[in-house]
């Protein structure tokens, strides 16, 4: 597995390009409920998994999460444009600059979870 401090490393840049969104006002790292203030950005960490069978002779590992974004108003191009604003800045974050961490090789997105509050 991933060592424990390899994972935490990943997980503490995460939140930190996370928290930098100037569009966020309230970020959470694995929260115990709904954010209070909006814009807000919540990152739940997620299983991991290890591969050994598809390169011989290495073991990759992923390490899965969820971001969910939350913005204020109801329906309506003023809310979509606020969702798609957030969503921006989070893939600049993530892959727009430096690469995460040295162990990290790729990232994908496996769906849009973006909320109106």
């Amino acid at each position: 597995m991933i060592g424990d401090a390899v994972r935490q490393e990943i997980l503490d840049e995460l939140a930190l390009r996370l928290e930098a969104i100037d569009e966020c006002e309230e970020f959470d790292l694995n929260p115990s409920g709904e954010p209070s203030t909006f814009p807000a950005l919540l990152l739940e960490e997620g299983e991991q998994d290890a591969d050994d069978g598809t390169e011989p002779g290495a073991t990759r590992y992923s390490l899965k999460g969820t971001i969910e974004g939350y913005v204020k108003g109801g329906g309506g191009r003023e809310a979509t444009a606020a969702r798609s604003s957030l969503y921006l800045a989070v893939v600049r974050a993530l892959l727009g600059g430096d690469p995460i961490h040295d162990a990290v090789e790729e990232v994908h997105q496996r769906r849009n979870r973006l909320a109106t509050a």
